[in-house]
């Protein structure tokens, strides 16, 4: 799940949703609405595969990594 948080925070960053000087506000709710979904492992996989899929059309973004 780590994993996946650090390629959202990554993802969500390049592509301007979150705010740069506070990006773990939005995140923290995420991460209670991901804690009551209690995805499966392949859920889990899922969403990051997705991730990876759209961060790969987004233009790089310094701060936020991949």
């Amino acid at each position: 799940m780590e994993a996946l948080w650090d390629l959202a925070r990554g993802v969500l960053g390049r592509a301007g949703y979150l705010n740069p000087q506070n990006p773990n506000d939005i995140l923290a709710e995420l991460r209670v609405l991901f804690a009551r979904a209690d995805p499966t492992q392949r859920e889990v996989e899922l969403l990051a595969a997705a991730l990876r899929a759209v961060a790969r059309h987004l233009p790089a973004r310094t701060g936020f990594g991949p």
